[in-house]
């Protein structure tokens, strides 16, 4: 059974097993997946948010691999393109008219669309980010799709 929505050309879904348990929080808790948000299938996020932090507590699946830690952000290159962990200082944060951006190193930027959270709040704090990195003008930049893709860090 699925529960789906189409967004951007992909299909996001909600897959329950026939026994009614919820097979991403199942891949999340075992440490064998990602905890990625996007609108709009953001309903059950807090779940697998926490799913996630149970198998990262425990070191377990992905969270137990030493290549699965963040990568400080001024160590990319704009080769470093795809799905990944991104850590560093917010250097700069820039007001356009739908996004806020948040630079991280010289070339490696974050975006955030207007609204979603206060981007003054992450000056010369330290984040760590997930989501997908792209060229862009001999850089990186990685669209922060939602909230909890962006943590601060102590």
């Amino acid at each position: 059974m699925t529960s789906s929505a189409w967004t951007d050309g992909r299909t996001l879904a909600y897959v329950l097993l026939p026994d009614g348990r919820d097979l991403q929080e199942i891949l999340l808790r075992e440490g064998l997946a990602w905890f990625v948000a996007i609108a709009p299938n953001v309903a059950r996020r807090e779940a697998y948010r926490a799913a996630e932090a149970h198998a990262r507590a425990a070191k377990r699946g992905v969270w137990a691999q030493p290549e699965y830690t963040p990568t400080p952000a001024e160590q990319l290159t704009p080769r470093d393109t795809g799905f990944r962990q991104v850590v560093g200082t917010v250097t700069h944060v820039e007001h356009r008219a739908d996004w806020a951006i948040l630079r991280l190193a010289p070339g490696v930027e974050l975006t955030l669309p207007r609204g979603s959270t206060a981007p003054a709040s992450f000056a010369g704090k330290h984040v760590v980010a997930r989501g997908w990195l792209t060229a862009y003008k001999n850089g990186l930049r990685m669209r922060i799709t939602d909230p909890t893709m962006l943590e601060t860090l102590p």
